[in-house]
């Protein structure tokens, strides 16, 4: 499956990995690529949204401090994916 950023998702995602320290920035890396493999893996919780269309979502990152969601929609009939979104599970959710 192909998997594309729009540039709203791009543009937030640069914001967002410069908030980051060491750690996490390397567990929201490691995360993408495991996205990138298989948007199945247990390990990143992917769930349809609720109320919002056809968005699904994935934990990008969890810790103490955070709990951060990537948001993404299927197009073509399912053979693309679009990350759309990224940030905290409030702000993420209250944009969709």
């Amino acid at each position: 499956m192909k998997i594309n950023r729009s540039t709203g998702f791009v543009r937030v995602f640069k914001r967002y990995v410069r908030k980051l320290n060491a750690r996490q920035m390397e567990e929201v890396y490691r995360r993408m690529r495991l996205f990138e493999q298989d948007w199945r893996d247990s390990e990143l919780e992917t769930h349809k949204l609720k109320n919002v269309g056809e968005k699904w979502a994935f934990t990008i990152l969890r810790d103490s401090s955070r709990d951060d969601r990537a948001v993404f929609i299927f197009v073509k009939k399912e053979k693309e994916i679009w990350l759309i979104n990224i940030g905290s599970h409030d702000v993420v959710y209250s944009k969709n």
